[in-house]
């Protein structure tokens, strides 16, 4: 039977996907027009919620085009909870990534390659979230999933479900090992990357568990998806405390410049030191932020962790030489 759009759901659909494309919209055109860099992280959001609010609307919108060959968005919508957790989960990721790199970005000149990270982290799940669409709605029908057996459906909804679980425990691990990284950004990059191959072993060995199920053109990429995400956040935030942990075993002190210091609306702190050249922000705790004088120099203590990554163990070191005990 093929499925049909629901005229009540698909008015429900474009209030909400169009409120929120409004509102987001209303708040990014009205903050550009003031010069508050508190509200950077802010704006950096809504410009992502506007993305993907407006790719909801139209997908909503086409249900009331009779010639446009595919299945309708509100029937899958009422249908399938992974269709509607995974479009979530996507838009959530887009926000996410403008958010954090937005909170992480420093001041020029050194700004560049983080603008880099964040829009493209945006724009990358973006077309992710239109190809994912596009993908389900012109291939998908219920009788494919109905045909699937138990252990494929509970694929499905398990590497859903286990997205939502990394992401959520991961921001917070992530917050707290990645901004003393000296080489933070290209850090993220790299295990990023690394984390396509346990995204690959999985593939392939569900790939031989489920034989001929990824032979399907939808199974394949719905469920890859989430899998290949998996294999990203797993990867970055094991290699962040892996390496965090490890950089207490070689360590020394060394002093920085202090560049400038600055305070957010919400009670962060900051501060910029010139490292190698460069000019980098890093949040020590309160008691170091007070400690740091800008032109002057910053004791700190620093370790390399077994990935080789150095990080900065502790601010405001004045008090490192008496503690041989660290």
């Amino acid at each position: 039977m093929e499925p049909k759009a629901s005229p009540a759901l698909r008015k429900k659909l474009l209030w909400v996907f169009g409120s929120i494309l409004v509102c987001s919209t209303t708040f990014l055109i009205v903050g550009l027009q003031k010069e508050d860099e508190s509200k950077t992280s802010l704006l950096a959001t809504a410009l992502a919620l506007s993305l993907w609010s407006l790719a909801m609307f139209l997908s909503v919108q086409e249900d009331s085009d009779s010639s446009n060959v595919r299945h309708p968005f509100t029937s899958v919508w009422s249908s399938r909870p992974a269709f509607r957790l995974t479009n979530i989960l996507l838009g959530f990721l887009m926000c996410a990534a403008m958010y954090v790199g937005a909170r992480m970005t420093p001041e020029p000149p050194n700004a560049g390659p983080y603008i880099i990270a964040m829009f493209g982290s945006m724009v990358a799940f973006y077309f992710i979230n239109l190809f994912y669409l596009n993908t389900v709605l012109k291939v998908q029908s219920p009788e494919e999933r109905d045909s699937w057996t138990t252990g494929q459906k509970q694929l499905d909804n398990v590497s859903t479900a286990l997205v939502f679980v990394l992401y959520i425990a991961g921001y917070p691990v992530l917050n707290t090992f990645l901004p003393d990284l000296i080489e933070e950004l290209y850090f993220a990059l790299l295990f990023t990357g690394l984390g396509l191959l346990p995204g690959y072993l999985a593939h392939d060995f569900f790939k031989n568990h489920f034989t001929g199920f990824f032979n399907n053109e939808e199974p394949k990429r719905q469920i890859l998806i989430n899998i290949y995400l998996s294999g990203l956040i797993l990867t970055l935030c094991t290699a962040a405390v892996v390496n965090h942990r490890t950089a207490t075993l070689t360590t020394e002190i060394r002093r920085y410049r202090v560049e400038e210091k600055s305070e957010t609306y919400k009670r962060d702190h900051y501060l910029w030191l010139t490292i190698d050249g460069k000019r980098k922000r890093f949040e020590p705790k309160l008691a170091a932020w007070e400690q740091a004088v800008p032109g002057d120099t910053m004791s700190v203590l620093v370790g390399k962790g077994c990935l080789g990554f150095e990080v900065i163990l502790r601010y405001g070191a004045a008090q490192i030489e008496e503690q041989s005990g660290f």
